[in-house]
């Protein structure tokens, strides 16, 4: 029995100690409902960029026009003055996200009466909440997924990512720079219209649904030549372009690459080299194709095909607002809830350098 001067550190105070720092170990996971997270993968963890929490938005400034003033001139020819109208202003606000879980001080308790080794009870009460936490997290990974691969309804769900398809990307009337304005934002994407910036648009075209053809392979060759530009103005780190990111990618359904590979296989002499394999990469005109399976599971129907390049999308995270800690609820003595708030939201800086074609 401890002596009435010893200090006893109370179990929900041991937790609170190690809560900041538990890393997420490999669980065997049976609750996933995706075989693959290939957006939170590939947006969250390569291309988040994150500021020092100085601002309530996020800005960018795109050219929609040259000024052509460069010319020849006599030695004593007098200058002409002016300036051409050509930079718009766009922006995107971020969106408060929390992620919590809760545990009871009681259970805490019970692992604590369980072994007088203060060693190993500082282990079992971390890998109790470090099991909460995992399941927190794969919770948070699920719900970035849907985010990022889908927009919000409208401009009054300021609680949704500004995701890729029908947001950043959107259908079109006819193959081309025909990509419109995301339905139900007034202002458009990023607060532009396409009304007053014609290239503020992806590429768009569509394909017969069901059917993966050489026709198919045309449409996403000229879809990756269409939007290859290159910049006659190197983007700087400011402006927030990825330097050094991989080349673009298309991302699809499990379905579509597998009828894409299959058409590969068969060695179709009109796919020539535009498909097939480069050290094990399954590619279409040296772009990378990745099977998506939200978008399998979430739009069977329309099949996207969505090239993606990666010089110009960011997660942009407001640094100063990530903030973690627990709460007690006053009804709820024995419960503590354990919190994560980040500030975030998705960024495509250049419409058209991305495409989107689907299946009508």
């Amino acid at each position: 029995m401890a002596e009435l001067n010893t200090i006893v550190t109370p179990p929900a105070d041991q937790a609170a100690a190690v809560i900041g720092s538990i890393d997420i170990d490999q669980l065997p996971d049976l609750a996933a409902t995706l075989t693959d997270y290939k957006g939170f993968r590939d947006l969250l963890k390569r291309y988040k960029k994150v500021d020092d929490g100085a601002t309530n938005s996020w800005t960018w400034h795109p050219l929609t026009a040259y000024h052509h003033s460069t010319k020849g001139v006599d030695p004593w020819e007098p200058l002409t003055s002016g300036q051409t109208p050509g930079v718009k202003d766009c922006s995107v606000t971020p969106v408060l996200i929390v992620t919590t879980f809760a545990y009871n001080v009681r259970d805490l308790k019970v692992i604590r009466n369980s072994t007088g080794d203060k060693k190993v009870l500082k282990r079992r009460i971390y890998d109790h909440l470090a099991k909460l936490k995992a399941q927190a997290y794969g919770g948070k990974t699920e719900w970035f997924e849907s985010q990022i691969w889908e927009g919000p309804t409208d401009e009054s769900d300021t609680k949704h990512l500004l995701g890729f398809y029908g947001y950043w990307l959107t259908s079109g009337t006819s193959k081309g720079f025909t990509g419109n304005d995301p339905t139900g934002f007034s202002s458009g994407a990023g607060g532009l219209l396409k009304a007053n910036a014609s290239r503020w648009c992806n590429y768009w075209d569509s394909y017969t649904s069901g059917v993966i053809d050489i026709k198919v392979v045309d449409a996403l060759r000229e879809a990756a030549d269409e939007t290859n530009w290159q910049p006659v103005i190197e983007p700087t780190i400011s402006e927030g372009a990825n330097k050094g990111s991989p080349e673009p990618i298309i991302y699809t359904t499990k379905t579509n690459r597998r009828a894409l590979a299959n058409l590969a296989r068969q060695q179709n002499a009109q796919a020539g080299l535009d498909l097939g394999w480069d050290r094990k990469r399954f590619h279409v005109s040296g772009m990378t194709i990745e099977p998506v399976a939200w978008l399998e599971k979430n739009k069977a129907t329309k099949a996207p095909f969505i090239g993606i390049d990666w010089r110009w999308w960011q997660f942009r995270e407001d640094g100063g607002m990530r903030i973690s800690g627990e709460t007690m609820p006053y009804d709820q003595p024995l419960v503590r809830n354990y919190y994560e708030y980040l500030e975030m939201n998705i960024i495509c800086k250049k419409r058209d350098a991305n495409f989107l074609i689907e299946a009508e």
